[in-house]
């Protein structure tokens, strides 16, 4: 035999005889190695393209980016743009959408091929009702010497009556937050416009605020009404309106309800309402 050319051999049934029934061109040895079969029959050399693949579990609750706890090899190459290594060389990947996701690595040692396969899975949210209020009130803007933009929906004209027996809603309608953490949001209520409608390309909104920035909101419906053959345009006489949002609070920040008039002096009634927060992690 010489270097460079592959022989195809028959055996004898106990494997222990031979014979070379064919040479097979040594420039057909390069796509062989590729291939791996010749004429119908699988390469049998171990040494050939060898690969291997490995699952790991990994299991997350949090959010941003978290470090793969079995760490792949600094060399590897990964599949996934939700991965990045840190200043320290460490593999990371950003959690923040991630339900259920495989992440794969490859690299090579030993002649072999690996892929670490990571299978990254959310375990269950353990959600518990920290606070919850029923409130009820009135903004008055007719007659007032000056009109803000924007509203608490607190003061004297607001009752907060707390359903579980905590003050971290205060009676002035105000969650201070106990620790830090990944918390949901809930607010629902009924309101109603007090007085003539009028025409106005204004959108009044309900909105929840935290450290008096808005994390969510929701502007109020529209409708166009008949007034003495003339066709208006104005929010909705009355309605509902719902506000649901997850947000992460630090200790102590402060979250409550606003009404943002956007110039629409109407008085306004607020009925029904209830503030909920529920801690999620």
């Amino acid at each position: 035999m010489t270097i460079g050319e592959i022989y195809e051999i028959t055996s004898e049934s106990d494997n222990t005889i031979g014979e070379i029934v064919k040479i097979i061109p040594d420039d057909k040895f390069s796509e062989a190695i590729e291939n791996k079969f010749i004429n119908g029959f699988k390469q049998s050399s171990n040494n050939l393209l060898k690969s291997e693949s490995r699952l790991i579990y990994q299991y997350i609750s949090s959010t941003g980016y978290i470090k793969f706890e079995v760490q792949p090899p600094i060399n590897s190459k990964a599949n996934s743009h939700l991965v990045i290594k840190n200043e320290n060389g460490d593999w990371l990947f950003n959690s923040t959408n991630v339900i259920n996701k495989s992440i794969t690595f490859e690299y090579y040692i030993d002649g072999v091929n690996v892929s670490l396969i990571y299978i990254i899975s959310r375990q269950k949210q353990k959600a518990f009702l920290i606070s919850s209020a029923e409130f009820n009130g009135s903004l008055d803007f007719v007659g007032s010497d000056e009109i803000l933009r924007e509203y608490d929906l607190s003061g004297d004209t607001f009752t907060y009556i707390n359903v579980l027996n905590n003050t971290y809603i205060n009676n002035d309608g105000i969650f201070i937050t106990p620790s830090t953490g990944l918390y949901q949001i809930n607010v629902s209520l009924s309101y109603k416009y007090v007085g003539t409608v009028y025409d106005t390309e204004s959108i009044p909104y309900f909105l929840i605020s935290v450290n008096d920035h808005t994390i969510s909101e929701s502007k109020l419906s529209t409708m166009k009404y008949n007034i003495s053959n003339l066709e208006i345009t104005s929010p909705a006489t009355n309605g509902n309106v719902n506000l649901n949002v997850i947000f992460s609070l630090e200790k102590d920040d402060i979250v409550n309800i606003k009404y943002n008039l956007d110039e629409y002096q109407l008085n306004i009634v607020i009925s029904n309402g209830v503030f909920s927060i529920t801690r999620l992690q």
